[in-house]
């Protein structure tokens, strides 16, 4: 079961990056609703660690990735490690996915979703020969 969420992880991500090679008028919208998504989860997630705060935890601390992971399901870390290290290239996994696990979970989905609002928004024509 964890074997087909990763697998259709990487599917969305490589999908994602093909609907970005397509005609933005219909990609717009998507990429939108993608980025607002990514948003509502970095407030989850930030939200779950302020109430962590007021259960018990004496000092602030945001979970990473992995941390939320780990609180899901145990498995899905090694899970995961196991098949992103299969498939990925080894400087891909130590630089990139293993710096991705390890940061604020609220800050990866924001910044995510900043990146696709940005991506997502339409730009301004600036006419420079209009009198």
């Amino acid at each position: 079961m964890a074997k087909l969420i990763f697998i259709s992880a990487l599917c969305l991500i490589s999908f994602i990056f093909m609907i970005i090679k397509l005609s933005w008028i219909v990609i717009r919208p998507i990429v939108n609703i993608i980025s607002y998504v990514s948003l509502i989860a970095a407030v989850f997630t930030i939200t779950a660690d302020v109430t962590r705060w007021q259960v018990g935890d004496t000092q602030p601390w945001f979970y990473s990735i992995a941390c939320h992971m780990n609180s899901i399901s145990p498995n899905v870390k090694n899970d995961l490690a196991e098949f992103l290290s299969d498939v990925l290239h080894p400087v891909i996994w130590a630089y990139g996915v293993l710096i991705v696990q390890i940061a604020p979970a609220c800050v990866v989905f924001a910044l995510i979703g900043c990146v696709l609002i940005y991506s997502g928004c339409e730009r301004k024509k600036i006419k420079v020969y209009s009198n």
